[in-house]
């Protein structure tokens, strides 16, 4: 498994809630990596509707950037419409940035959220929808949990990705 953190790329997506708090483990600890001055900012922000996509500096990470992604709050649970709502509008800040690498975690999965299939088909059928859109970014790297998560991904990324037109 590749840990998210030791990526290099243009920006990291992080999941949060409404209020901007990291929603997995993994996205906590990604605040705390950036660092207090980023988690003082996101704090200093109003909150956020389901489906908005952030950017701020990276702060302590390795990419520059972190693209924070709203998909929940307390009147909306996690969806796949919130999910795929969010993701779409991350890639549209991405692309306005002109970012070409994006360090994606997978985004909504976890016990009592989306199963790994449903998070997998989402994410895949999303960022085929945004390759058709715009050339930013180019290149993605998806760092999964393990090699159930793996296979899940690559299934979906032969369905929807012809040879040689993948991200």
């Amino acid at each position: 498994m590749v840990d998210p953190l030791e990526v290099e790329g243009d920006a990291l997506l992080r999941s949060v809630g409404e209020g901007l708090e990291g929603v997995t483990p993994l996205c906590r600890r990604i605040g705390v990596q950036a660092g207090e001055s980023i988690l003082a900012r996101l704090r200093g922000m109003e909150e956020a509707p389901v489906g908005a996509a952030l950017v701020t500096p990276g702060g302590g990470i390795l990419p520059p950037f972190l693209i924070h992604l709203v998909i929940r709050s307390v009147d909306e649970a996690i969806s796949t419409a919130g999910v795929a709502r969010a993701l779409r509008n991350a890639l549209r800040q991405a692309a306005g940035w002109e970012m070409d690498h994006l360090v994606l975690p997978p985004i909504g999965m976890g016990a009592g959220n989306l199963s790994a299939e449903t998070g997998a088909r989402v994410t895949m059928e999303v960022l085929r929808e945004h390759a058709d859109e715009s050339p930013f970014p180019s290149r993605l790297t998806l760092p999964v949990p393990g090699s159930y998560e793996e296979d899940l991904f690559l299934r979906e990324k032969a369905r929807l990705f012809p040879p040689g037109d993948a991200p």
